[in-house]
């Protein structure tokens, strides 16, 4: 780890993360270039009502009000939440045709940049993969009925532990709600996989 890292945990730590990205800004593009890229880039989705940045801040308030809430920081999935989406311009399209915009594949666009910075920042290999394990599974909603998602809980446990799993619903379910209205709607996947957590650990 060097200088960089504990200046960046300090801000991710910081229960009041807007203010301490915004002012913080000079110094954060500055060790990561990527992140004025996704400030007011326009995601031409019915799915997002927000620029990319505007999105993850939201999102990443999310996670801060939990850990307030709950006294403690979690710089790991704060990291995750803040390049989740850090690839998104690097693979958008557009199609003239719906004027939608596309960024497939923007999960692994992102995750291929987070561990290019991680491990600029000298972090620990273990923190690194499961940082990035975050991100390339962030946008995985495939488990939508009782038994694909007992399957997954199951699969997630034995694979990555309970903290993962914890640590992944609860980064999906602040990405879902800094989603338009619309996007929103996967809250119902998240809710799902709680009660199948609840039914797996007892609590």
């Amino acid at each position: 780890m060097n200088s960089d890292w504990k200046k960046l945990e300090a801000i991710l730590n910081s229960y009041e993360i807007r203010e301490s990205i915004m002012n913080s800004w000079e110094y954060l593009i500055n060790i990561l270039p990527e992140l004025n890229v996704i400030k007011g880039f326009d995601q031409k989705s019915i799915y997002h009502d927000k620029d990319v940045l505007e999105h993850t801040l939201c999102a990443m308030e999310h996670i801060a009000r939990i850990n307030r809430e709950n006294g403690k920081t979690n710089p790991r999935l704060m990291l995750a939440m803040l390049l989740h989406d850090i690839g998104k311009p690097e693979v958008f399209t557009y199609d003239e045709e719906t004027s939608k915009g596309h960024m497939k594949k923007h999960q692994k666009a992102s995750e291929v940049i987070a561990i290019r910075f991680m491990k600029e920042l000298d972090l620990p290999e273990d923190f690194i993969e499961y940082t990035s394990k975050l991100i390339l599974l962030h946008d995985d909603y495939s488990a939508r009925d009782d038994e694909s998602m007992r399957k997954q809980v199951r699969v997630y446990d034995e694979s990555f532990g309970r903290d993962f799993l914890e640590d992944f619903n609860l980064l999906q379910e602040a990405d879902v709600l800094a989603h338009s209205p619309l996007g929103q709607e996967r809250i119902t996947i998240i809710e799902l996989r709680k009660k199948h957590m609840k039914l797996r650990f007892g609590n």
